[in-house]
């Protein structure tokens, strides 16, 4: 994979620290869907979307209070979306450098 990032145009550097951050973030995501989710289909009281729009001011938090639904339903699209954010940013540099 690392030869793969290089002959794209990374440095080696870089596809190293891109693998790394792909690793990671995939670890910390399925840490927080199973925080979210401990049984599939099971919902975690903690994580109560509607509860926790009750809870931030709507005045001061409006951009929050509207996340919910984002960050903490539909994980497998979030994924796929922050993926393609992540690999976008990883273009984005073999164009810069």
């Amino acid at each position: 994979m690392g030869a793969h990032l290089i002959k794209a145009g990374l440095t080696h550097r870089q596809a190293v620290v891109l693998m790394s951050t792909v690793y990671m973030f995939t670890l910390s995501f399925v840490v927080e869907e199973q925080a979210v989710f401990p049984r599939p289909g099971e919902r975690s009281p903690d994580y109560d979307i509607e509860e926790r729009k009750k809870q931030l001011d709507a005045a001061k938090l409006p951009f929050m209070r509207k996340a919910g639904p984002v960050l903490f339903d539909q994980f497998d699209r979030r994924y796929k979306e922050s993926m393609k954010l992540i690999i976008a940013g990883a273009v984005a540099t073999t164009r810069t450098t």
